[in-house]
C-alpha cells in the first residue's frame, strides 16, 4: 500500500510540474507574442495613423518632427523604426538635444508596403504603394511605387511590382 502510494504521489507531482511547466510557458510565449504585435510611440500617439490592417509588429515610432501615416496592407519585419526626429549637428550642449523641429518631417508609407526587419525610415519621405524595404536599409529618400529598396542608405535596386495608375 505504501509503495502504491508513493508511485502515485510521484506521478501527481510530475503530472502537476508538467502542468506547470506548459501553462508557465504558453503564458510567457503569449506575453512574448503580444509586446511583439505591438509598436511604440515616442511623442504624441495622435500624430500616428494606422490603418487596421496593418500589421507592424514591435515598431518604434517616432513622432518629435512630424507625423507618420501608415495605409493599409502594410507590414513591417520587426524591430523597424520610423523616426521623424532630428536634431541641430552644429548646435551644442542644451540646443542641440532640445532644439529640434516639430513638423515637417512627415512620414507616409503607402498602401501594401513591406519593410523588412530591423529597418529604418527618417523623414521627411514617403515610400509609395506596394514598395518594398529590405531588412536593415536607412531610408532618407523618397522611395517610389513598386520599387525594391535595399541598402544604407536605401537605393532603388528594380522594380518588383508595377502599379499603374497609383499615385507613390
Amino acid at each position: 500500500m505504501f509503495h502504491c502510494m508513493n508511485i502515485r504521489q510521484r506521478l501527481v507531482r510530475l503530472l502537476f510540474r508538467a502542468i506547470r511547466r506548459f501553462a508557465f510557458e504558453d503564458f510567457a510565449d503569449a506575453v512574448l507574442q503580444v509586446q511583439m504585435m505591438r509598436f511604440r510611440v515616442f511623442g504624441d500617439r495622435s500624430r500616428v495613423s494606422v490603418h487596421p490592417t496593418c500589421q507592424v509588429n514591435d515598431a518604434l515610432f517616432n513622432v518629435s518632427s512630424g507625423r507618420i501615416s501608415v495605409a493599409e496592407l502594410a507590414f513591417f519585419g520587426h524591430g523597424v523604426s520610423v523616426i521623424t526626429g532630428t536634431h541641430d549637428p552644429t548646435a551644442t550642449g542644451w540646443e542641440r538635444r532640445e532644439g529640434y523641429p516639430t513638423e515637417g518631417r512627415d512620414i507616409i508609407i503607402g498602401k501594401g508596403v513591406w519593410i523588412g526587419s530591423n529597418a529604418t525610415i527618417l523623414g521627411p519621405c514617403r515610400i509609395g504603394d506596394h514598395a518594398v524595404i529590405g531588412a536593415m536599409a536607412l531610408v532618407n529618400s523618397d522611395i517610389p511605387a513598386g520599387a525594391l529598396a535595399v541598402g544604407i542608405p536605401a537605393r532603388v535596386v528594380r522594380q518588383v511590382v508595377e502599379v499603374a495608375g497609383e499615385e507613390g
